[in-house]
């Protein structure tokens, strides 16, 4: 499971609960796309990512981020170094197309 604030909705009021985004990779769509662990890319079964949501609920758990170390990494260094993020999916440009050139959202 992947967090994006890319979109997303945050509940209003007091309740303190916001979601940023939840994508279980598991669907027929992703099938179309060949970006594996080895570019970082994890796919999980739905249920695990409901099953994570769920136990940082209980947790009250303040991120739920999934996809392994190098991810948490990621995330971490994007505010402080997002010029490190471009440089390294740059390097990856040329495989990641490759990839993903049959990928289809339709």
């Amino acid at each position: 499971m992947e967090i994006s604030n890319r979109r997303g909705l945050t509940t209003g009021g007091s309740s303190g609960i916001g979601l940023a985004l939840a994508q279980a990779k598991e669907t027929p769509m992703m099938q179309s796309s060949r970006a594996g662990a080895e570019l970082g890319f994890v796919r999980e079964p739905a249920i695990a990512v409901a099953d994570a949501i769920c136990s940082g609920l209980e947790q009250k758990a303040f991120e739920v981020i999934r996809g392994g170390e190098t991810r948490t990494q990621m995330i971490a260094l994007n505010p402080s170094n997002p010029a490190a993020l471009d440089r390294r999916f740059a390097g990856m440009k040329a495989v990641l197309e490759k990839a993903v050139r049959d990928h289809s959202a339709l």
